[in-house]
């Protein structure tokens, strides 16, 4: 028993000295971010929110060789009134430490909510998608900030962001997708229902995921 209890002690200051090793510094902190996005459809505004949560860290083992972001929380949902509903998921063009500055990402603005400039260049923002059946995922659309013209009719018009309080936002979006539930039972690896990892074709059925709407 002495043997055991002494060779849990052992492994217990192993860990401990390992875990910050892992980090290098790089675990970063969890940031809350309350995201606003404005969608024009048919020439009605309409407006969604979202309170996801940013994990940012310099390299590592976590982060890889570059510093970087994960992001955690639901997909943005935005009704369009009788067009339906548009999500802003969480599939970002590149690393998406361009929505929220260093100085957030990495912890050096301190604990207490904080503004900046709120107004993130849409070429930064995630991908915000439709479907034109709501039950069928294959047939997602891109409403592309960058090519207005490929979604006649919606056009994606402004990001806001600011740092919150308010809890992460867990659970909704998928309630808005009737095949999401039967699609995770499944273990769908990609939105055409392939199990495995994702395909190099680069179209939006095989490079979007389900956990590109909910990430917990």
């Amino acid at each position: 028993m002495a043997y055991i209890r002494k060779s849990n002690t052992v492994v217990a200051r192993v860990l401990a000295l390992c875990i910050p090793l892992l980090c290098l510094g790089a675990c970063g902190r969890a940031t809350r971010v309350k995201l606003t996005a404005t969608v024009e459809a048919h020439g009605v505004l309409y407006k969604g929110t979202v309170v996801n949560s940013f994990t940012c860290g310099r390299g590592g083992l976590i982060f890889g060789d570059n510093p970087g972001c994960k992001v955690w929380g639901d997909a943005m949902v935005i009704p369009l009134g009788p067009d339906g509903y548009a999500f802003m998921t969480l599939s970002y063009p590149s690393n998406p430490v361009g929505i929220i500055p260093d100085s957030v990402a990495y912890g050096d603005l301190g604990e207490s909510p904080t503004s900046w400039d709120p107004d993130i260049s849409l070429g930064h923002a995630p991908r915000l998608v439709r479907f034109r059946d709501i039950n069928d995922p294959k047939s997602i659309e891109q409403i592309n900030p960058l090519a207005p013209d490929s979604t006649p009719g919606f056009t994606f018009k402004s990001l806001h962001a600011e740092i919150t309080r308010e809890p992460i936002t867990f659970g909704v979006a998928p309630r808005y997708l009737p095949w999401f539930k039967g699609a995770q039972e499944s273990k769908w690896g990609d939105l055409e229902g392939d199990k495995g990892s994702r395909s190099a074709v680069d179209t939006l059925t095989n490079t979007l995921g389900l956990s590109d709407f909910e990430r917990q």
